[in-house]
């Protein structure tokens, strides 16, 4: 088995991977050759071709892509051909066989469970949905969440309509950012695999659901900042105005933000509302970087400056790393974090791994110099130079923080 690292071909042993997960799902890469070791000369090597049934065939390089809560150590090994496409917003993964079964390049990062694709599998879903919608019949969040739920199997979605732990509420249908992964704006080669949310919702309909969805789960939390919207702080007067209705109603559960961090001026007034935890994306903590891939309006100093203040209004702070090995893991990506982390006292990272044709990725961003430090050995080194930081995947409930926020 061979993975890749940024652009680099190497061996991929039994330790370095474990046995593929429940969720686990199967992609073909098509237009790309697999490559493999060559166990005589340790050296990578093309398939160009193989041979079944006294016939040749011209094989596909085929990925992983993994379940929620697990780390991506390395890429699929993989030669692109001239007439491959673009592939879709997929975080790919390196994978193999080895005693007839089935082993991906990655490690899990977050030990909850809540995420687990077997959960949402639930035979009274669709039922639920629609009940919700009678329930709440012309709120457009609602609409907006069957939507996401049935057609996109977006897990923040299908929690509201079965009243389970983190639930969505998508607001923003505007941008400040360009982000090259975003899955639901895409300027590049492939289509969007969402529709985002057509108008900002009235404060009542964010409210209502907010509401019950606070008052139904245990544990409990609503988060702005979905996928299939823009920009929340885009929003903030709206969100901070349901904030505060919201808590006028029930004091139950988490109220959550996931942003870019654009607009520091924005968070005094949705603290003061009630918002109780932020999580802030970035693909970097080098500013050339972070611009290069967030292509916005704002630079890595709002972001900086955002975080900093949200952990002195005492809320819960994760940055959300985008994870791509051969980038992230190098020295002076890992420099740039920890000097961020120290600066604003972060509580937590939360690595995902980031959906995106790494051909594209290669294409638009310049790593930094010296050589990949391994996803393992990147992680190591990130709790040993931030002590009690957290790492995980998913966002924290207040019942989870202790002493350290709020």
């Amino acid at each position: 088995m061979a993975g890749r690292s940024w652009d680099l071909d190497q061996p991929v042993t039994g330790r370095d991977t474990l046995a593929a997960p429940d969720g686990l799902q199967m992609v073909f890469l098509p237009g790309r050759l697999p490559v493999g070791i060559d166990p005589v000369t340790s050296r990578p090597v093309t398939v160009e071709c193989f041979e079944a049934d006294g016939r040749e065939f011209t094989p596909h390089a085929v990925a992983a892509v993994l379940p929620p809560g697990l780390l991506r150590h390395l890429l699929p090994a993989a030669r692109t051909t001239d007439r491959a496409p673009s592939l879709p917003l997929r975080a790919y993964t390196a994978v193999g066989i080895q005693d007839d079964s089935l082993r991906v390049a990655a490690s899990r990062i977050d030990p909850h469970t809540h995420w687990d694709p077997a959960r949402f599998e639930d035979p009274n879903l669709e039922e639920s949905i629609s009940r919700m919608l009678r329930r709440f019949e012309g709120n457009q969040v609602v609409r907006q969440l069957a939507r996401c739920a049935r057609e996109y199997f977006c897990s923040t979605a299908r929690n509201i309509f079965l009243g389970t732990f983190e639930g969505a509420l998508p607001v923003a249908p505007l941008c400040n950012s360009r982000c090259l992964g975003c899955i639901s704006a895409q300027d590049g080669p492939v289509d969007s695999p969402q529709k985002r949310l057509v108008e900002p919702p009235a404060v009542e309909q964010i409210v209502a659901l907010a509401v019950h969805h606070l008052k139904r789960a245990s544990p409990a939390m609503v988060s702005f900042g979905q996928g299939c919207e823009g920009e929340p702080l885009t929003r903030a007067d709206l969100i901070a105005q349901a904030i505060e209705r919201i808590r006028s109603h029930t004091s139950a559960g988490t109220i959550h933000m996931n942003t870019n961090g654009s607009r520091p001026e924005a968070l005094d007034a949705l603290a003061a509302a009630g918002l109780q935890s932020v999580r802030v994306s970035l693909a970097s903590a080098r500013p050339e970087a972070f611009s290069a891939y967030h292509r916005g309006d704002f630079g890595l100093g709002q972001v900086e400056g955002f975080t900093a203040r949200a952990v002195d209004a005492g809320l819960f702070v994760s940055l959300n790393l985008l994870v791509f090995p051969g980038f992230t893991d190098r020295e002076s990506e890992l420099d740039a974090l920890v000097g961020l982390l120290g600066r604003t006292k972060a509580h937590m990272v939360q690595m995902r791994n980031l959906d995106l044709d790494p051909d594209r990725f290669l294409s638009a961003m310049e790593p930094a110099g010296g050589e990949p430090l391994g996803m393992r050995t990147f992680v190591r080194e990130l709790r040993r130079r931030v002590p009690g930081i957290e790492l995980g995947s998913f966002n924290r409930f207040r019942e989870e923080w202790g002493d350290r926020a709020g």
